[in-house]
């Protein structure tokens, strides 16, 4: 692993690049937008995204075939809601072409709402040589400055893990592993949904109390949720669990949170929520798990609150009076 192709050049995307280019690894990013392209080849930067300065280890392409080409790794790091698109363009050009799969992508995929691990395995299975996911709590900005970061690497295939636990450690990002696949999708995506529940208690101007009531409870959520479905209890714990939560739960710089924030203040509307250049992952995670929630009977009061302000038009003030006058319950039930 001394090559690795990045289907995306966003901050999350440069980031990644930067820490493989600190590590001697060369990076291809792609980008459909041939400027930005030429800044990255010419200028080693990316002054749409991030304030990055780039070796020459990194450079771009707007060719998904030239980007094939590059490396027997690909590093996912598009928007969920476009990745189907880019999977559809590469199955038409990647031949017999057998490669790796490292995904930075949070949330669900397409109509089926599929776990992007499920959707890959689904559309490239006679092309993958394995699947990894690296995830945990990680601003690309602090990555980029080099402040210090931990994240982990979830395989079912240990050997892989450990190989891209190498490929991206170092002195200022390091890397654990996992084999807990699908507790660590469930959770990195039914954080951001409790992190728009956070932005706005803070946008209601309500205190630190608050906040840790709803991150606790928020995560008594996700581990119920994520046992349905087989994770193991323990990954909750870790950073692609708590670790994460916390950093979206707690931070002006999480998106999801600014949205919730700003939902409470009024500064925008839910239908015009997606700002330009960013992602609200939260949405439409928010949908998905109520839905799935009440398909199989499972107890979600947060996600119903959050449903009910964001898709029908609810009083937020009424949804929280709601929460906290709930039949009262012991706590671990």
């Amino acid at each position: 692993m001394s090559k690795v192709s990045i289907l995306g050049s966003g901050a999350w995307a440069s980031a990644l690049a930067n820490v493989l280019s600190d590590n001697g690894k060369s990076s291809l990013l792609y980008s459909k937008n041939v400027d930005k392209v030429n800044e990255i080849n010419t200028l080693h930067t990316n002054s749409r995204n991030i304030d990055i300065k780039f070796s020459s280890l990194v450079s771009a392409t707007s060719s998904i075939k030239d980007l094939l080409m590059f490396s027997d790794i690909l590093l996912l790091a598009v928007k969920s809601d476009s990745l189907p698109n880019y999977i559809s363009e590469i199955k038409k050009i990647i031949g017999s072409k057998k490669i790796h799969i490292i995904n930075v992508i949070k949330g669900f995929i397409g109509e089926n709402n599929l776990t992007v691990s499920s959707f890959i395995n689904n559309e490239l299975k006679d092309n993958l040589l394995s699947f990894t996911s690296l995830v945990g709590p990680s601003f690309a900005i602090e990555v980029v400055k080099k402040d210090l970061t931990c994240v982990t690497a979830v395989s079912l295939n240990n050997e892989i893990a450990l190989k891209v636990q190498k490929l991206f450690s170092n002195q200022y990002f390091r890397v654990y592993t996992s084999d807990d696949l699908i507790g660590c999708e469930i959770s990195s995506s039914y954080k951001n949904a409790i992190a728009i529940g956070s932005g706005i208690l803070s946008g209601l101007n309500y205190g630190d109390n608050a906040r840790s009531a709803l991150i606790t409870r928020g995560l008594n959520e996700i581990i119920k949720f994520g046992l349905f479905f087989g994770a193991k209890e323990h990954t909750f714990y870790g950073l692609s669990g708590i670790g994460d939560l916390l950093l979206t739960c707690t931070s002006t710089t999480s998106r999801n949170f600014m949205f919730g924030y700003n939902l409470a203040k009024k500064s925008f509307s839910s239908e015009n929520s997606l700002l330009e250049n960013q992602t609200i992952e939260g949405i439409k995670t928010i949908k998905v798990i109520h839905d799935i929630s009440k398909k199989n009977n499972l107890q979600t009061p947060i996600i119903d609150s959050l449903y009910n302000v964001i898709y029908l038009n609810r009083s937020i003030s009424e949804e929280v009076d709601s929460l906290m006058l709930r039949p009262l319950k012991v706590e671990n039930e």
